[in-house]
């Protein structure tokens, strides 16, 4: 092989690389702008919060609002999660109403979903009737109609 051929070769797999590199940074900042755009609001966090407890703590969920306050507050394994998601130990407290100051109804010891359908209505919030939105145990939120949010929260209380 001769030295061009080789020299050829060693600059093609020091672009692939360099490219590699790009890229990998590139798709890592544009997954973690989507998991901070899917955790703007308080009631997005909150409902983030609660589904990490499931992951790491408990399937059943928190018992009650200073359980999950706690696991926020005492557990180390989550740093890189609240950051992802852009949520400081220190403002949790905040999440428990929504960007008005009007409380944030959180129904607790909801099981995780056992399947991709069985996600269960955790956390409400409306400020009006136009924006009705619900948090699910599988950490996603919706906003809902008036009808549809009276519907999932009956089913909350009734499993409750």
């Amino acid at each position: 092989m001769s030295h061009l051929t080789r020299g050829v070769q060693l600059i093609t797999v020091a672009v692939a690389i360099v490219l590699l590199v790009g890229c990998t940074k590139s798709t890592r900042d544009s997954a973690l702008d989507g998991i901070r755009e899917r955790n703007r609001t308080n009631l997005q966090k909150l409902t983030t919060s609660y589904s990490m407890y499931h992951g790491f703590v408990s399937s059943g969920g928190p018992k009650s609002a200073d359980d999950l306050k706690k696991f926020i507050a005492d557990n180390p394994g989550i740093e890189v999660h609240l950051q992802r998601i852009g949520l400081k130990r220190e403002d949790f407290e905040n999440c428990f109403a929504d960007e008005d100051g009007k409380p944030i109804t959180v129904f607790y010891g909801v099981r995780e979903p056992a399947g991709p359908k069985a996600a269960q209505p955790i956390i409400f919030s409306g400020s009006s009737v136009e924006t009705l939105y619900v948090g699910f145990s599988d950490a996603s939120v919706r906003e809902v109609s008036l009808e549809e949010y009276e519907e999932l929260l009956a089913l909350a209380k009734k499993k409750k």
